[in-house]
């Protein structure tokens, strides 16, 4: 071989291989960001960041692939075929064009990438031949078959690994922060792998020169090459890229407000009532741009009639409460506060309902006056407030009015209201009472237990009792009340008062006390009678007898009030004595005096004289006789 076939020792110019791995890593990092925005939209907006994603991606490619070839120092002249460098690059474009297809279909399947990242390989691997087949030189090229075939493995597996990152890094659960990391790295890993793909290829090649020299003709020059490559790359990918943040940042912001206005729609759909918005213009004529779809609920109207016919918003209004509507429109118009209203409104179906309506102007650049507002149908508080108002004066009434003293007591045994009638029964002014703690009028003797009682109820140990006990009038005097108290709760369950009902016992305790004096009057009697004495009942059975009588017959009490009359009395005797009985049942008599004999205990006879009388309970019915 003679000197011009000898081969060509070749150089590196290590700066341009460093720019060579920038530009790989920076399209990688712009083609990732795309990648987010062609998953991202839809419709024609998505085949327009496609192109422009594919173009950018596929542009950063052949910038690289050139730069590196750039890197190479054969000392001889170099230029490039314009047709084989502008197939080149239709090339990587294809193959990046396939890789945003890829993803903008969101393929995640093995199936789909083992297909679909070798075609991309295959074509970034094919973009590096094709362009080095382009280059004109005093030199020939042979390849290593073994190193080409590592640099289609190494182009197919980046490929693979890029397709995959693209699909990851568009998860939807990354944050902001971990994804922009994850890109970066991605980006140096991707940029490192395209550049091997190239060096890789590089080194396959051998170069010998031919002598011959090569064609200027239709040919590129080297320097305006590189930096036409360089210029245009940074461009392209800057643009792409701060084309991509400025759509991100209008898309955000259109998202955000398709957001508010969804939250917005759903809360008007939701809300109670209905939301509406009132336009009054300067000649006076109202307008109703806004009704939403609780119109339906409140006036049985669908939206648009409202927006149609505002007669019907206003023609419903019940006409004595027109004028307060008007009232409160006019005056919310000319102070610019708020607009609140209740009234009555008469729908088509003839029901009436109560509306409340709140609302807040705003004055329009033109004149304008414009209420947002809300209408609500308050029918059933209404009906509440005054079935409430009318429970209130019912029970107003009947708390003045009763009969009996009636007080309401706080838990501190204060008296907060009291009727007339426990002022009567107490001789207390009502000024006096309130306020007045009930120890001051509860006699003393009777304090404890009442206090007592009370605490039980503060414990929830009783809820309700009733009790005797006596009170100090005004003047002094005491009285016995019965008093029935009831601990009444909030509705949180704690205590809240005391309801007291009072009813006046003294007379009653006076007879009381008056019926056990007699009863112990006659019992004191009847056991110290110096003669005997007995109770028998309406079957001649003895019920009591006392002392004297005992001895008289020779028994005890407890032999006497187990027999019968009869048991005692001489056989002979017997008929008369139930004769005389007889006629004192029947009313014939109201007194039986006679002489009779009695058995005693010893079987000896006595004679004595018997005097027997009916005692009849207090409606005048037998009750029992007395003897003596």
């Amino acid at each position: 071989m003679d000197h011009a076939e000898a081969a060509v020792v070749a150089g590196w110019d290590l700066r341009l291989v460093v720019l060579s791995y920038v530009i790989a890593a920076f399209a990688s990092y712009t083609a990732l960001d795309l990648a987010g925005r062609v998953a991202a939209i839809g419709g024609r907006s998505r085949i327009a960041w496609l192109a422009g994603g594919a173009f950018a991606m596929g542009v950063g490619i052949w910038s690289m692939h050139f730069t590196g070839m750039l890197a190479l120092e054969m000392g001889m002249p170099v230029t490039y075929d314009i047709l084989g460098t502008t197939l080149s690059m239709a090339v990587a474009i294809a193959a990046a064009t396939l890789a945003f297809f890829v993803v903008s279909r969101g393929v995640v399947g093995i199936r789909e990438l083992a297909l679909a990242g070798p075609v991309m390989g295959v074509g970034i691997a094919s973009m590096h031949y094709i362009g080095m087949a382009a280059m004109r030189m005093q030199a020939s090229v042979r390849y290593d078959p073994l190193l080409v075939a590592a640099s289609f493995v190494i182009a197919i597996g980046a490929s693979v690994a890029a397709l995959w990152l693209f699909l990851r890094l568009n998860r939807r659960d990354l944050t902001g922060g971990t994804k922009t990391l994850l890109k970066g790295g991605s980006a140096l890993v991707m940029g490192a792998a395209i550049v091997g793909m190239h060096y890789t290829g590089m080194a396959a090649a051998t170069f010998t020169h031919t002598g011959e020299r090569a064609v200027p003709a239709n040919n590129l020059n080297t320097s305006i090459l590189g930096f036409g490559i360089g210029t245009f790359t940074l461009v392209i990918l800057g643009l792409a890229l701060i084309s991509a943040f400025i759509d991100r940042r209008f898309s955000a912001q259109a998202a955000q407000l398709e957001d508010s206005e969804a939250r917005y729609a759903r809360i008007v759909a939701n809300a109670p009532g209905m939301v509406y918005r009132l336009v009054k213009h300067q000649d006076g004529s109202i307008a109703l741009p806004f009704v939403s779809k609780g119109s339906r609920e409140i006036y049985g109207l669908e939206p648009h009639e409202l927006q149609q016919d505002t007669s019907l918003f206003f023609d419903a209004i019940h006409p004595e409460d027109h004028p307060s509507f008007e009232r409160a429109l006019a005056q919310s118009a000319a102070t610019l506060s708020p607009c609140e209203w209740e009234g009555r409104v008469r729908l088509r179906s003839g029901e009436q309902k109560w509306l409340r309506k709140a609302s807040r102007p705003q004055r329009q650049t033109n004149g304008a006056i414009v209420w947002d507002g809300l209408l609500l149908d308050i029918t059933e508080r209404r009906r509440a407030d005054e079935e409430l108002k009318q429970s209130e004066e019912r029970f107003r009434s009947t708390f003045e009015n009763a009969p009996i003293g009636v007080a309401l007591v706080d838990t501190e045994a204060h008296y907060v209201k009291v009727n007339h009638s426990l002022c009567e029964m107490l001789g207390y002014p009502q000024e006096e009472f309130i306020g007045k703690a009930s120890s001051e009028l509860i006699h003393p003797e009777d304090l404890d237990v009442s206090m007592r009682r009370l605490n039980q109820a503060l414990d929830g140990e009783i809820s309700s009792y009733d009790l005797e006990r006596r009170y100090v009038r005004a003047d002094g005097r005491t009285v016995w009340h019965l008093s029935s108290v009831s601990l009444i709760r909030d509705s949180q369950g704690e205590p809240s008062h005391f309801v007291c009902l009072h009813q006046d016992v003294t007379e009653r305790k006076r007879a009381d006390e008056e019926l056990k004096q007699s009863e112990e009057r006659f019992r004191s009697t009847f056991e110290n009678a110096p003669i005997g004495m007995s109770l028998v009942s309406l079957d001649n059975r003895y019920l009591q007898v006392n002392q004297a009588f005992c001895e008289m017959l020779g028994y005890s009490d407890k032999e006497l009030i187990s027999r019968r009359t009869g048991d005692v009395t001489h056989p002979d005797d017997q008929g008369i004595t139930t004769t005389r009985t007889r006629a004192l049942l029947e009313g014939e008599i109201n007194r039986d005096l006679v002489q009779k004999r009695y058995i005693c205990a010893d079987g000896s006879v006595v004679l004595a004289l018997s005097s027997v009388s009916m005692v009849r309970d207090s409606r005048g019915d037998p009750a029992y006789f007395i003897g003596q």
